[in-house]
């Protein structure tokens, strides 16, 4: 379970004084996409009302942009259990300056067009009026066309992170209801785990840089 967590990412150095002097160990986990922190992983000290996963870590999130995490049944090459996380972060959606351009291009391609539509209308409506006079009609309404250039697309300037290794490739097809909301027993969680690690085709994605862990797209740090 996430807890709520209204500490701004700019406190992590704060947060991090704090849970040092209450954990013997104290692990910053960051996310390798786009590089926010995410939480703190803990161990060695009082629950402080938290609850411990199956590993006994204390999952402690860093703002809000921790979405969910899970202990994963595949290992790293040095026997260490696996932890997928979640990244919600926001960051700059790619799409939104192509659809701003596309918009201006289609603006400026608009207003280009719309005298030149304004232009045409008059000539024509001239044209009708004094016809309609020679026949003693009444005179049309004038009508001419709007200013109505195309408005812009509803693309959002920022969008969620997506980085997230919950569930890991060889674990497809063998967890499931996809790994993520189905609780296994100790029993079954053993099995798959022998499973994997029969499995030599499988290298999970880890290396270990001096203290810091990199998890496939995620990184966890000793501090």
């Amino acid at each position: 379970m996430i807890l709520s967590s209204q500490t701004n990412a700019s406190d992590v150095e704060e947060m991090l004084q704090f849970y040092k002097q209450q954990f013997a160990v104290v692990e910053v986990v960051s996310c390798g996409k786009c590089g926010s922190f995410l939480a703190f992983e803990c161990s060695g000290g009082e629950s402080m009302g938290l609850a411990p996963n199956e590993l006994g870590k204390y999952i402690i999130p860093i703002g809000d942009n921790l979405l969910s995490h899970r202990v994963r049944l595949d290992e790293a090459p040095t026997g260490e259990r696996m932890v997928g996380y979640q990244c919600g972060a926001l960051v700059p959606n790619p799409a939104y300056p192509i659809a701003v351009a596309d918009h201006q291009a289609a603006v400026a391609a608009y207003e280009a067009q719309y005298p030149k539509d304004v232009a045409a209308y008059e000539k024509d409506f001239k044209k009708t009026v004094a016809s309609m006079k020679k026949t003693g009609q009444p005179e049309p309404e004038h009508l001419p066309p709007a200013y109505n250039p195309p408005a812009m697309p509803p693309v959002a300037e920022q969008i969620e992170c997506g980085n997230d290794t919950r569930i890991a490739a060889v674990e497809r097809g063998i967890v499931p209801v996809g790994g993520l909301q189905t609780t296994l027993s100790p029993f079954e969680r053993h099995q798959i785990r022998e499973r994997l690690r029969a499995d030599r085709k499988h290298k999970p994605d880890f290396k270990k840089v001096g203290n810091i862990k990199h998890f496939e797209s995620f990184q966890v740090e000793r501090v």
